[in-house]
């Protein structure tokens, strides 16, 4: 990448720092690991340099772009916007349809989805996972404690079923404006809240077929 490239991460340190009480739920935030926030946001910045990325802000260009085949079977992850402005992490599984917006700013939405692993944690995550409860997904649960909602590919044809929800929502006027542009990439006509399962017809989203799971 050159010069130009950009990140979405914009490292507010403060913002991570803080805890405390949520003034718009009454709710006790967790206590902020610190230490361990700061390291992984060092990490970020490390990576942004590398990337030839600013943490500044800049204006997204087309290098930050990924192809289907970039992330087709692994998991990757990407964010979404519903009507009520809250955020959620939809995971691929490595298969599911992901929209060519989002992959045209790939690498951006992949720093956004690592800053987000260092929000204070805010609530509780509420499963709401169909029959079968087999499997880890205490990652998808702590990104509930953040507020965010939870989805997952169901293979091998989908379709992206809710996996948590908070008990607390995140709006995106609350998270750093990259990070809401990374999610407002996909803004779905739905709310999350009352929302389990969703398709992405009508996004061009783009499949992943060189390859089906075993």
């Amino acid at each position: 990448m050159t010069g130009a490239s950009t990140c979405v991460l914009r490292c507010h340190s403060d913002s991570y720092r803080q805890a405390g009480r949520d003034p718009g739920s009454g709710i006790e935030r967790a206590p902020v690991d610190q230490p361990r926030a700061e390291a992984e946001l060092t990490r970020l910045l490390e990576f942004a340099s590398l990337a030839g990325c600013t943490p500044g802000g800049q204006p997204w260009t087309e290098t930050t772009a990924l192809d289907r085949d970039n992330v087709g079977g692994r998991e990757w992850d990407f964010l979404a916007l519903d009507r009520a402005g809250a955020i959620a992490l939809i995971s691929s599984a490595g298969y599911g349809l992901i929209p060519k917006l989002v992959l045209n700013h790939g690498r951006s939405v992949e720093t956004a989805v690592a800053a987000l692993q260092v929000l204070p944690v805010i609530g509780e995550s509420l499963d709401r996972r169909g029959g079968d409860r087999s499997g880890d997904y205490s990652d998808w649960f702590e990104a509930s404690r953040r507020g965010l909602y939870t989805y997952d590919w169901q293979l091998l044809h989908g379709p992206y079923e809710r996996v948590s929800v908070p008990s607390v929502m995140l709006r995106a006027s609350e998270v750093d404006p990259e990070i809401a542009q990374a999610a407002g990439l996909l803004r779905l006509p739905v709310r999350f809240a009352e929302t389990a399962p969703f398709t992405l017809d009508g996004y061009r989203a783009e499949p992943y077929q060189d390859e089906t799971p075993a």
